[in-house]
């Protein structure tokens, strides 16, 4: 290729400018020509979310047309679980505080023309008054029940990882994802599942995330697992053992009735 075009994202505390540079060295050495670096870097995590948001755009149709995914901006396994989805679909991935949507955040709701919002995340990590917010707004349809695969739903487990079955269900049902074949990641840090949320999405493929030291911390996959002993998934784990250890993979295998 004579042209390649990368993005970073965050700003230079997170990403250097040296960094940056060794990237274009890299492209440069391996023949690319032309070498086009586009920043999308916020004062906050927010407002960086809502530049990579606008700069994606939303669906505009299909069974996501005017979406988004509104998740808990702190802390990471809800944004996590609709990685995938979000990837395949094109739908923005939102960050909000707990309790109010940041001005940010509230600029690209109306520039995207959003009318149907997907909380991720039960009302500890995203409350109730973000969610009338958006409905009052005309960003969300209300009355919508909670975990029922709709987009003006909120998917909410009673764990991280029941949580991301929930977002894995809505793949199957609304994006078309098959759930022949599974990708299992860690649930309790965030890069692994981060990297490959776009390869799961291209494949449309599910991502499960697991307890990596121990099934009986992720009940719901364990008993999801079991449920599916009549048509086993192909089942593929993301990282080392020490993401997911040699022991969980055993145990995955005995839940599928190997």
């Amino acid at each position: 290729h004579t042209r390649a075009q990368v993005f970073i994202v965050g700003g230079t505390g997170a990403v250097s400018e040296q960094s940056e540079a060794q990237v274009a060295a890299v492209l440069e050495g391996a023949g690319v020509l032309d070498v086009d670096i586009e920043r999308l870097a916020g004062a906050d995590r927010f407002q960086t979310a809502s530049m990579i948001a606008r700069r994606a755009g939303a669906p505009e149709q299909g069974a996501f047309e005017g979406t988004a995914f509104v998740v808990s901006g702190e802390n990471y396994p809800d944004a996590l679980a609709v990685g995938a989805l979000a990837a395949a679909e094109g739908v923005p991935i939102l960050p909000v505080l707990s309790t109010e949507v940041p001005a940010s955040v509230r600029d690209a709701l109306g520039e995207l023309d959003i009318e149907h919002c997907v909380i991720v995340g039960g009302t500890t990590a995203v409350g109730t008054a973000v969610e009338s917010w958006l409905e009052t707004n005309g960003y969300r349809v209300p009355g919508v029940a909670d975990n029922v695969l709709n987009v003006d739903s909120r998917l909410a487990g009673a764990s991280r990882y029941e949580t991301a079955l929930l977002a894995g269900q809505l793949a199957t049902r609304l994006g078309a994802f098959d759930s022949s074949e599974v990708f299992f990641a860690t649930g309790d840090n965030w890069p692994d599942a981060l990297a490959l949320a776009p390869m799961a999405g291209e494949e449309r493929h599910v991502l499960v995330l697991i307890a990596g030291d121990e099934i009986g911390r992720s009940t719901a996959v364990a008993n999801h697992l079991v449920s599916r002993q009549s048509a086993p998934p192909e089942c593929t784990f993301i990282g080392g053992s020490a993401a997911i250890s040699d022991y969980v993979r055993g145990q995955v295998r005995t839940a599928l009735g190997f």
